[in-house]
């Protein structure tokens, strides 16, 4: 599976752009043929990482590589993008991956209790 992943740098008005990220922004993206699904997370620091530098990061869902091209050729494709980049270019980091997930079994993992 293959994944966008925006990472949203803090901002004065982060309570803001989380709400237009999340009914104006997600909304689009998940019209866009190809689209599996969107998450938003809202980040906070923590003592190992002592960073503070984004807030906020999107990851939209797609089958393939190949899926995820042709939406951006799509006028649904491009139209997300263009809402996505309008408040918050200065403010994003974004990377293309491929994704994939480790689990745990508990039924076939070997759990220790003392």
């Amino acid at each position: 599976m293959y994944k966008t992943v925006g990472l949203y740098k803090r901002m004065d008005n982060e309570d803001q752009f989380y709400d237009y990220y999340t009914n104006v922004v997600v909304p689009q993206l998940l019209n866009i043929p190809g689209v599996l699904k969107v998450e938003v997370t809202r980040l906070h620091s923590t003592r190992a990482s002592g960073d503070s530098t984004y807030f906020l990061m999107g990851e939209t869902y797609f089958a393939s590589y190949e899926s995820f091209q042709r939406t951006l050729t799509t006028p649904e494709g491009k139209a997300a993008l263009a809402t996505a980049l309008k408040e918050s270019a200065e403010f994003l980091t974004a990377y293309v991956g491929q994704e994939e997930s480790f689990k745990t079994n508990i039924f076939t993992k070997p759990h220790y209790i003392k």
